[in-house]
Order: structure tokens, then C-alpha cells, then sequence
């Protein structure tokens, strides 16, 4: 398959993701953001995880951020090798989308900068689960 034909097929995909997504200011989201290439991990090992720690410290400063702003109140996060999970309330300045693509146009600026590198850091589309009641809350936050 071309790499073009593979690109479209890829947008497509991704596309579906955005069906039914809903942005409820005041509501809760459990948002999963996967990096564009496995080759360039957010932790490259896990036992060594502090070598990574310029890149995690972006991240959360970038979730510190949000939430010292008002554009999130975050309840919790965890940070994997080749992806981050993000729970959060939506604040009412912004869109889900708007939150998402600041935040992470914002760390793989500095990622990038911090790793001497360019390109995409990021896949282009993110997975979000709103939250609906307090079982589905501390199900996702626990997960």
C-alpha cells in the first residue's frame, strides 16, 4: 500500500473517533493521547523512568498549567511509555477539542525542543470517555 493511500485510510479512522464526542463545559473526561511514533516513546525504558524526566515534567507542567487556568480541574493522570491518560473536568473557556490541542500542541513543542528533534510527537487524534456518574469516576481515575 502507498504511504499516501495509507495516510488517507488513517484520517478516516480517525475521523470515527469523533463521532458522539461531546464537550460539556463543567463535565468530566478520562482522555487518552497516544504519541505519533512508538520509535520516539515518552519513556524510553521503564526502570529507568527518571531518564525521561525533562519529558514527563513537561507534561505535567502543561497539566499544571490547564488547571491553575481554569481551563481544567485535573483529578488525575498517569504517564506510559507510549501514551498519557488524563481525568479532568472540563472548565468552561474551552472546548474538549480546544483543551486537547492546546496541550498538546504545547508539549511536543517542548519535547521537541528539549530532545533536539521536530515533527510530530503526537498521534493526531485523541480517545475520551465522558464520565458520567461517581462508579464511572473512580473506575477510570483507578484504571
Amino acid at each position: 500500500m502507498s504511504a499516501k493511500k495509507h495516510h488517507i485510510r488513517l484520517f478516516r479512522r480517525v475521523d470515527k473517533l469523533r463521532i458522539g464526542r461531546r464537550s460539556v463545559p463543567q463535565r468530566c473526561y478520562f482522555v487518552t493521547k497516544t504519541i505519533y511514533s512508538r520509535r520516539n516513546p515518552i519513556i524510553h525504558d521503564a526502570r529507568y523512568p527518571t531518564q525521561d524526566s525533562d519529558t514527563c515534567g513537561i507534561l505535567v507542567d502543561a497539566l499544571r498549567w490547564l488547571h491553575k487556568n481554569d481551563r481544567i480541574k485535573c483529578h488525575g493522570y498517569v504517564i506510559m511509555r507510549d501514551h498519557i491518560h488524563i481525568q479532568f473536568t472540563l472548565g468552561r473557556a474551552q472546548s474538549l477539542s480546544q483543551v486537547v490541542r492546546s496541550y498538546t500542541t504545547w508539549t511536543a513543542r517542548n519535547i521537541n525542543e528539549v530532545r533536539e528533534a521536530s515533527g510530530w510527537f503526537w498521534a493526531r487524534d485523541f480517545h475520551d470517555s465522558w464520565i458520567r456518574n461517581d462508579r464511572s469516576f473512580w473506575a477510570h481515575l483507578n484504571y
